[in-house]
């Protein structure tokens, strides 16, 4: 199984200038190398892909999609995506290797974009059938926040990151991480979450993953490597957090 994703297919610009300004429209019956790309399919080699599946990526923060499908042809050269908005013609997205059974569409898209899409399978000369057709709509996320219940609730809207409630993130933070990984007490301001506790960075509580607030490279659980995470980023270097994990600085919320 191959994972391509848009970002990084210099090819896809230069096929597209083979369509009309339709998109995919005129047949230009065109010969690319490795992988024949057209408008309509010439018969039934390559077998065509099926169970065509569109949908939001666990962690849906920019309005990506993630389509996959079945490989059904053993000699194909090459796998095209196509894309459309309700209402609108399809357009060439990626062009994929040989045996890729899933794309993700960096988009961005807005929210309430409603899209469509199929793949065909290609040989240098030849290409199949469409595959099914579907489709994913980018979700509408209502801004408003929660109300905050009444009383005395711990301290919300925190940067991730600034463990001591500071208002920083700085290495006090990794102080604070190193003291509760060797069982020692810290003194957090009244309202300050505990390290443990679970926090989220969407106070509606919609499409986003909660987690601890001091596991900061999201690797399950907090322990000295979520320090240099701290240290690297009060640096100015990359802190080495894992795909999907919300960056530092970002504001959380208790969960």
């Amino acid at each position: 199984m191959v994972r391509v994703g848009v970002a990084g297919i210099a090819a896809a610009a230069v096929l597209a200038a083979l369509f009309d300004s339709s998109g995919i429209g005129t047949p230009t019956n065109a010969s690319v190398p490795d992988c024949y790309v057209a408008a309509q399919p010439t018969g039934g080699n390559p077998n065509a892909p099926t169970d065509l599946d569109a949908d939001l990526p666990p962690f849906q923060f920019l309005g990506q999609t993630d389509i996959a499908w079945t490989d059904n042809s053993d000699n194909e050269a090459c796998f095209v995506v196509e894309r459309k908005f309700v209402d609108q013609e399809y357009e060439l997205v990626a062009i994929l290797p040989a045996n890729t059974d899933e794309f993700r569409d960096e988009g961005p898209y807005d929210q309430g974009d409603w899209l469509f899409y199929r793949v065909y399978a290609a040989t240098s000369t030849q290409r199949s059938f469409y595959s099914n057709e579907d489709d994913v709509d980018i979700p509408i996320v209502d801004p408003t926040p929660t109300p905050t219940p009444t009383g005395s609730p711990p301290i919300a809207g925190n940067l991730r990151g600034d463990l001591n409630c500071d208002g920083d993130v700085d290495p006090l933070d990794s102080m604070s991480l190193l003291r509760t990984d060797a069982g020692l007490a810290l003194d957090l301001p009244s309202g300050c979450l505990p390290l443990d506790a679970e926090v989220d960075v969407d106070p509606t509580g919609v499409g986003f993953p909660v987690h601890q607030k001091g596991d900061l490279n999201c690797l399950d659980g907090m322990d000295p490597r979520d320090s240099l995470v701290v240290l690297r980023y009060d640096a100015g270097l990359d802190p080495g957090l894992v795909e999907d994990c919300w960056p530092l600085g970002t504001e959380v919320w208790p969960a």
